[in-house]
């Protein structure tokens, strides 16, 4: 088992309620795991890239508590998707989101490895030979 990432006492101290010491860290626990798994699909080691930013570990246990708050915070009954809707000035934005699990949003995810995760792609420049005739 890795490194947690967040302390229910990090979670006191972020403003968040705790009703459970015990379900709180093992959702804490569960969430530091499930975050090390999904960077790792980036190609990057969580561990490594904390080592070396102390600002990566602060996202990371932001990322994490919130995860877990969410995740704590879901009723059993509404568990399932949702949906929503939003607009304004002319923009509309909706989405479905998954409920009742622990899941990371992209942007969370994004927080936590920054320009690591970003797809890559490069110009082929096809011009062979003298363009002059």
């Amino acid at each position: 088992m890795g490194a947690v990432y967040a302390t229910v006492d990090d979670v006191i101290a972020n403003g968040h309620t705790v009703t459970d010491s015990a379900v709180m860290l093992t959702v804490l626990t569960e969430a530091s795991a499930m975050l090390r798994t999904e960077v790792a699909k980036y190609g990057a080691n969580l561990d490594t890239l904390i080592a070396s930013n102390e600002d990566i570990g602060t996202n990371a246990k932001m990322v994490v508590i919130t995860a877990s708050e969410r995740y704590i915070g879901t009723d059993a009954s509404t568990s399932g998707m949702s949906q929503f809707s939003e607009s304004a000035l002319g923009y509309t934005v909706s989405g479905t989101i998954a409920g009742g699990g622990l899941y990371f949003t992209k942007n969370e995810i994004k927080k936590v490895i920054g320009d690591s995760g970003r797809q890559k792609f490069g110009v082929i420049d096809f011009y062979i030979g003298d363009t002059e005739s």
